[in-house]
């Protein structure tokens, strides 16, 4: 039998390290988790905007988290 705390209904955040930060989103807010993929790059984004990947024949924007919130994502943990 399954506890609680481990069924995907008790899972209320997702905490992702950011540098020296953990940051928690809600899960109700994150669509997807899955695998880095490819990603091709476009001149004119903003900083936080590594470029796209095509997720099921959609260009979907990349975000990158350490970027977005002004974190040195080489430090250590």
């Amino acid at each position: 039998m399954l506890s609680t705390a481990s069924s995907p209904a008790a899972i209320t955040h997702l905490v992702v390290r950011v540098g020296q930060w953990r940051c928690a989103l809600r899960a109700s807010d994150v669509a997807e988790v899955m695998r880095a993929q490819p990603v091709r790059t476009l001149g004119g984004l903003p900083p936080s905007v590594t470029g796209f990947a095509r997720i099921r024949g959609e260009a979907v924007p990349v975000v990158e988290l350490s970027r977005l919130l002004g974190v040195d994502a080489a430090s250590k943990y």
